[in-house]
């Protein structure tokens, strides 16, 4: 099945897959046509491995976490979304603490969470140990 659309995290997988299929073509003649494909694919997609929002889409979306990215690559995703967690986690206490609601429950060092089943799931999800199922997946 086709589409004319791709999810933000499909973009890193197809260029990807599309500079291993290059690399794959051993025909005769071929190889301008191939350097010229390669110059395309890079000129297009430059170094959006290193865009923060794809790398971040691509290793949340369970058909890929573990496809694209070398353990260092998930290791540095991991520590991006624990900071964008505990960023979000101090501005919501800030906000408690104006507001004098509950103080959120202290996970570790790393991370505020409203509840332990909370933090459990953001841990799962990080580490591998969960699946986001959503429709159409």
């Amino acid at each position: 099945m086709s589409r004319d659309e791709a999810l933000i995290s499909e973009v890193i997988p197809i260029e990807e897959a599309l500079k291993k299929y290059l690399r794959e073509i051993n025909a005769p003649g071929a190889d301008t046509l191939r350097e010229q494909l390669e110059q395309g694919i890079s000129k297009s997609f430059g170094t959006i491995k290193e865009n923060k929002y794809f790398a971040l889409a691509t290793f949340l979306d369970p058909k890929f976490k573990f496809a694209v990215f070398d353990e260092e690559g998930r290791n540095e995703i991991k520590t991006d979304v624990l900071s964008e967690c505990q960023r979000i986690n101090q501005k919501n206490s800030e906000d408690r603490t104006e507001s004098n609601d509950e103080t959120p429950i202290v996970i570790g060092d790393e991370i505020n969470l409203e509840s332990d089943e909370e933090a459990s799931l953001v841990e799962d999800v990080i580490s591998g140990n969960h699946h986001l199922i959503y429709g159409n997946a």
